[in-house]
């Protein structure tokens, strides 16, 4: 009986350690950070209408700080597709650089994806 108990008590410490995150690994690898893949297309609807896929980027929500983020493309595009989206803030995207308010911009809502008919020179996260 000693035995049986024994073998039950190392079988569930084993199964119970097996589902622990392993000592010193880092949270990166454990937790993605928020982030949003956004394509670059020279048309407006995002390659539907045959337009070719310009550049794409990924942007990091941390840290969430307000800042601007410049969008960087080597050369002009007429639309931006939001392919994934795991961002728990809103995004705005602005046609000017430095996140000015005076021009046009859009929201993007958290965790949305889809096409946006506009350029983008810069975004920041609300």
């Amino acid at each position: 009986m000693q035995f049986t108990s024994s073998l039950v008590s190392l079988l569930l410490a084993a199964v119970t350690t097996g589902v622990q995150a392993i000592p010193g690994s880092p949270v990166e690898q454990r937790q993605e950070a928020p982030r949003i893949y956004a394509k670059f297309w020279n048309d407006t609807a995002c390659g539907a209408d045959g337009g070719a896929w310009v550049e794409d980027t990924v942007w990091l929500q941390e840290p969430l700080d307000g800042s601007c983020i410049d969008v960087e493309v080597w050369t002009t595009f007429a639309s931006t597709e939001i392919v994934f989206n795991s961002a728990t803030h809103d995004l705005r995207a602005y046609s000017l650089d430095k996140c000015d308010e005076s021009g046009n911009h859009y929201d993007v809502p958290a965790g949305k994806t889809g096409c946006w008919a506009q350029f983008v020179d810069s975004v920041k996260y609300l």
